[in-house]
């Protein structure tokens, strides 16, 4: 009897024994060898496409399929993503540091045409109107007109005479003038505007013009903070088209800051612009009389 109780308990310490090692993680051990399940298997693989930091990607895991091929799924789409990010990459970088290729600019300060808004007339018995635009002398420079009411805005190409067309900082002025059916006649003046950069083409030549002010501090030779955004954005229209000659002039009215200032602007102009040795040309040409506008104007041919 004594030694069937000394067997029973043997026998029940021996199963409790066997609980708590079967109850115990053995995979951190040397030579663990206990399987995983599936859904811990499953649980792993997305955890490692995720601890890689890859794209998040469209991919619905279906109940019945096997783990392996979702991961490959991924794997797959992750492989085409990473082509195509990877390309535009070096676009952006080739754009970004090439002088040849137009540069990426926000604010394009060269406008080819001026809008400019209109009142609005509410009577419907208008049957003309002209918008008379004059410069910071009063002198009109341009006319632009039509039958019926004026329209919201009217648009300037910026010439004026045969030869001239706008200087960038001068104030312009317009006055509209509505008749109507019967011969009454109205006018309403409108709000000065500035223009600080134009472009102009010629047919012969592309022409631009821009403020001196927004490239250099008032009695200073250096460029501006705020002038490589504008120099830029100069460059970008030489390139667009293709210039075999370009010409830059600068008219200021303080003699002894020209030369220095136009040997910053050729600096700018070689390293960002490479042509051909003569196919430059920078000149100076001293302002006089009043109103004068500084201004710097680049002639592509």
């Amino acid at each position: 009897m004594k030694m069937t109780r000394v067997f029973a308990l043997l026998f029940l310490f021996g199963v409790l024994a066997a609980q708590d090692t079967a109850g115990q993680d053995t995979t951190g051990q040397a030579g663990g060898n206990q399987k995983l399940g599936v859904e811990e298997v499953k649980a792993k693989a997305e955890l490692r496409i995720e601890d890689a930091k890859k794209p998040p990607l469209k991919i619905t895991p279906n109940a019945f399929s096997p783990v392996d091929s979702v991961i490959q799924a991924k794997e797959r789409l992750i492989t085409v993503q990473s082509v195509e990010v990877v390309e535009r990459a070096i676009d952006q970088t080739v754009k970004s540091h090439s002088p040849y290729i137009r540069m990426p600019v926000e604010g394009d300060v060269i406008q080819s045409q001026v809008r400019i808004p209109l009142p609005k007339i509410r009577r419907k018995d208008i049957a003309h109107w002209k918008v008379e635009i004059v410069n910071s002398l009063g002198e009109r420079v341009a006319t632009l007109e039509g039958t019926g009411r004026p329209p919201d805005a009217v648009t300037w190409d910026g010439r004026f005479g045969t030869q001239q067309w706008i200087l960038p900082g001068e104030p312009y002025s317009y006055r509209l003038v509505v008749e109507t059916k019967d011969g009454a006649r109205r006018s309403f003046v409108g709000t000065p505007f500035k223009v600080q950069g134009f472009a102009l083409d010629t047919g012969t030549d592309y022409r631009m013009r821009v403020s001196l002010g927004l490239l250099f501090e008032p009695r200073r030779s250096e460029l501006s903070s705020g002038a490589e955004p504008v120099l830029t954005a100069l460059l970008n229209h030489v390139k667009e088209h293709n210039p075999q000659q370009v010409e830059v002039h600068l008219y200021a009215k303080e003699t002894f800051l020209m030369q220095p200032r136009l040997e910053e602007l050729r600096r700018y102009f070689e390293k960002y612009l490479p042509l051909q040795p003569g196919a430059m040309k920078f000149q100076s040409h001293y302002l006089t009389g009043s109103p004068s506008y500084e201004m710097l104007e680049v002639v592509v041919r």
